[in-house]
């Protein structure tokens, strides 16, 4: 699972189902649309938009951001409560970790995610859709490339925004987009602020691609709630993918990478 919950909308959206053969993480952006090929979940296979081998059916799908678009946050994927059964422990108690058990950052002695991701039994997505704080980790997050730079317009003024990874060095209040076939979020920026104009944009394949959310920072050992980790761990270095740590005076190591990323997601919003 790598979408998390701060201070999000009160309910999502949650009776549409997710385009056949789709694969979540979590946190990235869908997009409704029709799909002919999708099977449909038992409980929304009927007549009209929602109904079964129709080409009229509809389900979210991993695309780019775009205004005038029903679009969200995909809160599915196959780790933490992302799966059916949760995790289970293979050692004594502060031995075997999964922290933070819900962004599956860090896991060491014998811990095991168990279950299906939780699309998996319904055929269907939860998608956070309204204004709201969200924390995504790496696994939904775009490795960019020029491709994924924005470009806006100003009547005949174009400028284009520089399409680049989100890291713990990325400046807070940039302004995310999402890739077009991943849905996976990245930031886009200007140096050049002497220039106004008009909301929207499009990449670097000339699809519509609008602002997401805004980016609100990056945060770090959220397992306060179960055992931390500076006590779970005993020793030498623990990994969250990155390899860096530091080890503070209690001789414990302590991640020094980011956990979440932080993001405000702006809603669905009209074309004009």
């Amino acid at each position: 699972m790598a979408l998390k919950l701060l201070n999000p909308s009160l309910r999502p959206l949650g009776q549409f189902d997710l385009a056949s053969d789709t694969t979540l993480v979590g946190g990235e952006c869908v997009s409704l649309a029709t799909d002919a090929d999708d099977p449909a979940a038992a409980d929304v296979s009927q007549v009209g938009p929602f109904g079964a081998a129709d080409a009229t059916q509809l389900a979210f799908g991993l695309n780019t951001f775009q205004n005038g678009s029903l679009c969200g946050l995909a809160d599915d994927g196959s780790a933490g409560y992302g799966t059916q059964f949760g995790t289970q422990i293979g050692q004594n108690a502060g031995k075997g970790v999964n922290v933070p058990l819900n962004m599956g950052a860090v896991t060491a002695g014998g811990a095991v995610v168990i279950g299906p991701s939780t699309d998996k039994a319904s055929g269907k997505v939860t998608v956070w859709h309204a204004p709201g704080l969200y924390a995504v980790n790496g696994d939904a997050l775009a490795t960019a490339t020029s491709t994924d730079d924005i470009d806006v317009f100003n009547g005949t003024t174009e400028l284009t925004f520089t399409a680049a990874t989100i890291t713990t060095a990325t400046a807070v209040n940039s302004a995310v987009f999402a890739q077009q076939s991943t849905g996976l979020l990245y930031v886009a920026t200007t140096t050049d602020v002497t220039i106004s104009y008009e909301r929207g944009g499009q990449n670097g394949s000339d699809v519509k691609s609008d602002q997401i959310a805004t980016y609100a920072g990056w945060m770090k050992d959220s397992s306060l709630v179960s055992t931390p980790l500076n006590l779970a761990a005993t020793g030498g270095s623990v990994s969250d993918g990155s390899a860096t740590s530091d080890t503070r005076a209690y001789g414990s190591a302590y991640s020094t990478e980011a956990e979440e990323y932080v993001i405000y997601f702006l809603g669905n919003q009209g074309l004009i």
